[in-house]
């Protein structure tokens, strides 16, 4: 184990397997997955992270490996993949809402449109038309205004 990924919390872990790390780094961050632990294991742990702490009433904002990082490394995961989680990453971002700022808001819908022009696609068609229900969220919102 390096010594740069023993100075992070754990993010995901039962008592006898670690599944995920969330290391930050300048704008952005790397996902280090546990030993013996497949993608599928480490991405199921991260959601269920992710909703325990959209569902935990008081989430401590100050910490390293705060809320909106979580959220925010979950979405980046699931975008453009063909994978059950989009449908748990676009709940917990609706979810979240109104607690996210209008700055974090912005980078979804930029980041969810820049990857539509680059690759061409946002994943699979119903993959696609959850993602733009969050566009459609902030274009609505931004309309009210």
């Amino acid at each position: 184990m390096s010594e740069e990924y023993s100075k992070f919390k754990v993010i995901g872990s039962r008592p006898s397997k670690e599944y995920l790390r969330i290391i930050p780094k300048d704008d952005t961050f790397d996902v280090v997955i546990g030993h013996d632990v497949t993608l599928t294991e480490a991405a199921r742990e991260f959601i269920n992270v992710v909703l325990q702490m959209v569902n935990k009433p008081s989430v401590d904002k100050s910490s390293p490996a705060n809320y909106d990082m979580i959220l925010f490394c979950a979405f980046r995961y699931a975008l453009g993949r063909a994978t059950y989680v989009v449908d748990y990453v676009v709940q917990s971002i609706h979810m979240a809402w109104n607690n996210l700022s209008d700055a974090d808001k912005q980078l979804y819908v930029k980041e969810i449109l820049e990857h539509k022009d680059k690759f061409g696609s946002i994943g699979m068609d119903m993959d696609t038309k959850q993602w733009l229900t969050i566009v459609d969220r902030y274009e609505l919102e931004a309309k009210k205004l």
